[in-house]
């Protein structure tokens, strides 16, 4: 058992890739709500591309270490993010809390977007030994748009890789004195608020509890419009940060046995997810809500 300041983290398995895997079923703790079907099998080891540098050096000097923020933000935070508890698929209740509250600099929205995973909602520690895959999402044109994703397991970054989507985006913030502006590629999908006036949402999975729907958006998210972030209609809801890489594009790739490893995912809809582990089909169930898409569930849905 763990407790901090009065917040009692029970964790029910280590901090590895089976984080959101089943037997962490707690629904009022940071760790991830989904419970049942098969364990998972480890993600493939991978090593790290170096992350696009910050160019403001001297937000770094000043600010605390990760270990710090991540207590911050468990500590003083997450029950205002998820008052209720529940956080099933809260990425985007993590997004907006962090952008309208924690990022006075560039460097700390950065940060603090590492210590969650934006499909399951769950923590993700800094003193975990791989906190990331490099991932691909499609663009606007169906283009492989790549980058660096935190999450809490590997089924995460599959599912995200087939119904996510990847957008620009001009961001400053609410709370940085310097008023800078920096380009950020964002990970979306449609709003699963949009045909409900209010709570409850009959669109939402019943294991759904934080989207605070209303008048037909989910008002603890943001959404992307004309390449800027906005609490307004329209646009696609933000449920993650994609954090770009400092390489040459033309030499990115997923790793193989991530791929190899997702290949049952991407091959399989909602009802087979359902008993495939990770956030079963939770996620996915949120994510087509709002989608005209149609699936092969074939690798043909991914990004070319």
């Amino acid at each position: 058992m763990y407790i901090r300041s009065g917040l009692m983290l029970t964790f029910c398995c280590t901090l590895t890739f089976a984080l959101c895997a089943p037997g962490c079923a707690y629904e009022t703790t940071p760790t991830a709500d989904y419970s049942g079907g098969p364990s998972l099998p480890a993600g493939p080891k991978l090593e790290a591309p170096p992350r696009a540098p910050v160019k403001e050096t001297a937000d770094a000097v000043s600010a605390p270490s990760d270990e710090e923020l991540f207590a911050d933000l468990l500590d003083n935070h997450w029950r205002k993010i998820f008052p209720a508890g529940g956080r099933n698929v809260g990425g985007p209740q993590f997004f907006k809390y962090i952008y309208e509250n924690l990022a006075t600099t560039h460097d700390l929205f950065q940060r603090y977007n590492r210590f969650y995973c934006g499909v399951s909602g769950s923590i993700v520690s800094p003193k975990r030994s791989n906190t990331f895959d490099v991932v691909k999402a499609k663009g606007v044109n169906g283009e492989c748009v790549y980058g660096r994703y935190h999450r809490c397991c590997w089924p995460c970054s599959c599912d995200l890789m087939k119904y996510a989507r990847a957008e620009t985006v001009q961001v400053t913030f609410p709370k940085d004195p310097g008023v800078k502006t920096r380009e950020y590629t964002v990970l979306t999908i449609g709003d699963p608020c949009y045909r409900c006036e209010a709570l409850p949402c009959p669109d939402l999975p019943p294991e759904v509890t934080t989207y605070a729907c209303q008048s037909g958006v989910t008002a603890n998210g943001l959404r992307v419009a004309n390449g800027k972030l906005t609490t307004q209609a329209g646009g696609r809801l933000v449920f993650a940060l994609l954090e770009t890489l400092d390489v040459d594009p033309k030499t990115l790739t997923v790793d193989a046995d991530l791929m190899k490893i997702c290949g049952p995912r991407f091959g399989a809809g909602p009802t087979e997810l359902d008993s495939m582990g990770g956030m079963g089909n939770i996620f996915v169930n949120v994510a087509r809500v709002n989608s005209d898409e149609t699936y092969a569930n074939t690798t043909d849905d991914l990004c070319k």
